[in-house]
């Protein structure tokens, strides 16, 4: 996309979103400024979740400040994101890693193998925990994100960045969770033509309002949150252009975590 594709409109593709954190730890693979590529829109807005049960069900986020809370994990996220509180956050998590799936750790919960899931993708959790959630054998205690995801908002789940002081670390944990908010990105090549990439922006935008699409979404369980093209760039710039010390702390975790 960014070096052998025809810049004419007819080519897109759909973006991991953490490439922009791949630039940021100067991963070998990354040969392309994601800053450079004519983002067309978003449609889906994560946040990620610690779902807790047992005693620590009724958890507090000032009770995960001040108590150790043994969390289950498979690789990715659910590794990372407790590790990562932990540092920045200030969290005491004890994290148990080597479950095969986010369901196996469920098994595990409801065993009481362990007290929670951390780092579990709320677009996930709503529809793979929604049956544990409905037999209150867990809830969701904290929304760990930059902005609160509506959802979670109404259901009460405090939001993390309303806990934590200002300073660095915080800064820090922003570019690392900052592309959480463009979770499902689509971008075209660098260099489209601007009539092209506005009528690829128009067509995006219309499909994400589109009532018959919205209800199949609905059907399937998916949570469709549209963000346009410019705003990706704002978050992405958000991250690549931080001051290099809240840079260089970003990137030390995400090490530390195994990114």
């Amino acid at each position: 996309m960014a070096s052998t594709t025809a810049a004419d409109g007819l080519t897109i593709a759909m973006v991991q979103n953490t490439v922009t954190l791949n630039q940021l730890t100067k991963a070998a693979a990354v040969r392309f400024d994601v800053r450079k590529f004519e983002w067309i829109g978003n449609m889906s807005i994560a946040s990620t979740i610690c779902a807790l049960s047992g005693k620590a069900r009724d958890a507090t986020p000032q009770d995960l400040l001040k108590q150790e809370i043994v969390v289950g994990a498979t690789f990715g996220s659910p590794s990372m994101i407790p590790s990562v509180l932990n540092n920045l956050a200030g969290t005491k998590f004890r994290v148990v890693q080597g479950y095969v799936s986010t369901s196996n750790v469920q098994i595990a919960m409801e065993a009481g193998e362990v007290s929670g899931l951390c780092g579990w993708s709320w677009d996930g959790a709503r529809v793979n925990g929604r049956d544990m959630f409905n037999r209150g054998i867990a809830k969701p205690v904290i929304d760990i994100a930059i902005q609160p995801q509506p959802e979670l908002q109404k259901m009460g789940v405090p939001f993390l960045m309303d806990f934590l002081p200002e300073g660095d670390k915080k800064e820090a944990l922003k570019v690392i969770l900052s592309t959480q908010v463009y979770n499902r990105p689509f971008a075209a090549p660098p260099g489209t033509p601007k009539d092209r990439l506005a009528a690829l922006r128009l067509a995006f935008s219309q499909t994400m309002a589109d009532s018959e699409f919205l209800q199949e979404a609905d059907k399937l369980g998916l949570d469709i949150a549209y963000l346009p093209g410019e705003r990706i760039l704002e978050l992405i710039t958000l991250a690549l252009d931080a001051p290099q010390r809240i840079q260089d702390a970003a990137v030390d975790e995400l090490n530390k975590a195994g990114f």
